[in-house]
């Protein structure tokens, strides 16, 4: 039977809220404040729970329909005016609460466990059976008056991989499987990382990242730099040094992917002005300057003695030097299934006759590695063209005094 009274309760609850927020004072003293928050709080659980149950029954009944609406979620968006994700979780709650969280739903009645307490017990038994379910509730539901919600997952997911360990290894698996990655540059040349990984993933992660942030310090205006900051910054010299490292590690003696800095020499060494990189986006050309400084960086001049080709004879690959220079030259790879694409792959040499301009036809290899970043600086005006000396041998170099000695030890 229909509870007539329930209904003007419900709009007395709305009202009572409605009078306690137009009474609330920005100068109320901070114990006064104190005295009532726990009651708010414990009135706010309560309208979650409320909630989440009038969804299910709005829900099962189809009355979400009678407006016209497509489904449950939507009609929840049109009378929240919340997002899709807002109704969803509510309403997923609300139909676990009504078939298989009895426990759940009356620790939430008493006020000890809370909405994120609920979706986490219904998460971790979505896909186990009923007996399993009903006994791994039963503990969560116990445990949720003890632990906020991060810790009760722990233990949820602990229990679970003891009862049903099958269940829990394709759970890992499908989260393995799902982690993603996201890296794009924004229209104002800035960065933004997004992005899920796994438990196991994000725990090295995490603790990379905290091992690398600095300690909070007053800032320039005299506040303290926040957290977000200074795991920005950790995460930077993470990559910095990763770079640094690929540079001499297992005898490499650069990583293999090149990132190409191009700027007019006169931007580099006045800090005016902006410098390309590959691949699209701009920076500046005091940023450019610094990151001569600050990541390590080889200037290279087209055509200039700072950076020769040199092929030694106990070297199967290219040289860094080599390296560097046929990105500049030739713009990326020029494997056939990749041609035009930025030089990721490990080049080897090959003799390609008199240099005429031409591209070279020599195949690359596909391999990866950690990145380095080369500095391009261009002379503003005409610049004489730099192009490697032919081979004068089989062996693989390209530089003149390495091939006359090669052809004298021939002989």
């Amino acid at each position: 039977m229909f509870d007539t009274g329930f209904a003007a309760d419900a709009a007395q609850f709305a009202l009572l809220g409605a009078r306690l927020v137009a009474r609330f004072d920005a100068e109320m003293v901070g114990s006064q404040a104190a005295e009532s928050l726990g009651e708010v709080l414990a009135g706010v659980r309560s309208g979650e729970l409320l909630t989440c149950q009038l969804m299910e029954r709005v829900d099962r009944s189809g009355e979400f329909a009678a407006d016209g609406s497509a489904s449950m979620v939507a009609y929840i968006r049109g009378v929240s005016g919340e997002g899709a994700g807002w109704a969803s979780r509510r309403v997923n709650v609300g139909r676990a609460l009504a078939d298989s969280l009895p426990e759940t739903a009356l620790a939430w009645g008493r006020g000890t466990l809370g909405l994120d307490h609920a979706s986490v017990i219904q998460k971790l038994t979505a896909k186990l059976d009923d007996e399993l379910t009903g006994e791994i509730e039963a503990i969560l539901a116990v445990a949720a008056e003890h632990c906020n919600p991060t810790e009760l997952n722990s233990l949820g997911e602990a229990i679970k991989a003891q009862a049903a360990p099958d269940e829990a290894d394709s759970d890992a698996e499908s989260k393995r499987a799902s982690q993603t990655l996201s890296v794009s540059q924004t229209m104002d040349g800035r960065w933004r990382l997004d992005g899920w990984l796994d438990s196991e993933a994000g725990a090295f992660v995490s603790a990379a990242i905290a091992a690398f942030t600095r300690k909070t310090a007053l800032n320039a205006e005299g506040g303290l730099d926040p957290i977000g900051l200074r795991r920005a910054e950790a995460l930077v010299r993470i990559a910095k040094m990763a770079t640094a490292h690929a540079e001499s590690c297992n005898g490499e003696s650069s990583g293999r992917h090149t990132l190409v800095v191009t700027i007019p020499l006169e931007f580099l060494t006045s800090g005016l002005g902006t410098a390309t990189l590959t691949g699209g986006g701009t920076i500046t050309a005091e940023a450019a300057r610094r990151l001569a400084c600050d990541a390590n960086l080889i200037p290279a001049v087209l055509g200039g003695a700072s950076e020769l080709l040199d092929l030694g004879r106990t070297r199967r690959l290219v040289s860094p030097g080599q390296r560097q220079f046929l990105g500049l030259r030739d713009g990326g790879c020029l494997f056939p299934a990749v041609i035009g694409l930025p030089l990721t792959a490990m080049p080897t040499t090959a003799n390609t006759g008199p240099n005429t301009g031409a591209k070279p036809t020599g195949k690359t290899s596909t391999c990866s590695a950690p990145s380095t970043i080369t500095l391009s600086t261009k002379a503003a005006g005409p610049t004489r063209s730099s192009t490697p000396k032919p081979c004068t041998s089989n062996r693989q170099t390209a530089d003149p005094s390495e091939a006359a000695d090669a052809e004298h030890q021939d002989k």
